[in-house]
């Protein structure tokens, strides 16, 4: 094993030569004190090689301590292969961790690229639902703008008139802006292009806080929630993306309090819907 001549190694100190045999100090101690030892190092044969042993010893019978033949019984095995078959084992473990944790990291992107896309997908939906209300509440205010220039204008033109009771070109000014102002038509569109005004403003209110109650930013620990109010603020949220997949149904029954996590409760119904 060792790769020398028996005769060299007869009468020589055990493991003389070796760099290891000082690391067995305290194990040869406890030895001669009648403890048994076991221990795996890298030894070296006369060639240089360095190959891997498994020492078991222990103390010699009783008997032949009596007939004064004081000493241990040592067996030596080169377990280098078995050692590195165990480093490759180790190195390939490694590497099968390492690799797996490599997976793990892309699936969590690829997981986080599919909420991204869900995400944007639901915010042009959502933005989609805004922009409705906000388009006719724009066009309405434009109509409103000039519905209140054209009053202004009438009004100054009864100031003028009022002051300058006698002045004939005022008076046929104010006549000539009162035949084309149609107060009548006026009295009734301005106060239905306020009524719309509120209703989309009340939409867009409504769309946030359908967001804000799907979210729930400001309460995410465990709390006592109404799973419908959660269910209705999810079923707003993504209203543009199932409408033109699917017909709603609501068949909803009165329920107690549940006690969960309701943003992540209601981030569960999205995925489902």
């Amino acid at each position: 094993m060792f790769g020398q001549p028996e005769a060299e190694l007869e009468g020589q100190p055990l493991l003389q030569g070796q760099d290891a045999a000082a690391t067995l100090t305290t194990e040869v101690a406890a030895l001669a004190a009648g403890e048994p030892l076991q221990r795996e190092l890298w030894l070296t044969r006369a060639d240089g090689q360095r190959i891997w042993v498994q020492i078991d010893a222990h103390a010699a019978d009783t008997q032949a301590q009596l007939d004064g033949a004081d000493g241990a019984w040592w067996m030596m095995q080169d377990r280098t292969e078995i050692r590195h078959a165990q480093q490759e084992l180790q190195r390939r473990f490694e590497e099968l961790h390492a690799t797996n944790r490599q997976l793990e990291e892309a699936q969590n992107q690829l997981l986080q690229q599919d909420k991204m896309a869900s995400i944007g997908q639901l915010a042009a939906g959502v933005a989609h639902e805004i922009n409705n209300p906000v388009g006719f509440v724009s066009s309405n205010l434009n109509s409103l703008r000039q519905y209140a220039g054209e009053l202004m204008a009438l009004a100054s033109a009864f100031e003028a008139g009022a002051s300058r009771p006698q002045d004939a070109q005022a008076a046929a000014a104010l006549a000539e802006l009162r035949a084309r102002v149609d107060l009548e038509y006026l009295s009734e569109d301005v106060p239905q292009l306020l009524d719309e005004c509120a209703d989309g403003l009340g939409r867009v209110k409504k769309i946030v806080q359908d967001l804000k109650d799907f979210s729930r930013v400001d309460q995410a620990d465990w709390q006592d929630a109404d799973l419908n109010a959660g269910l209705e603020s999810t079923l707003n949220v993504v209203r543009h993306e199932v409408k033109y997949k699917a017909e709603i149904t609501r068949q909803l029954q009165p329920l107690p309090p549940v006690r969960c996590m309701a943003g992540q409760l209601n981030q569960v119904f999205m995925n489902l819907i």
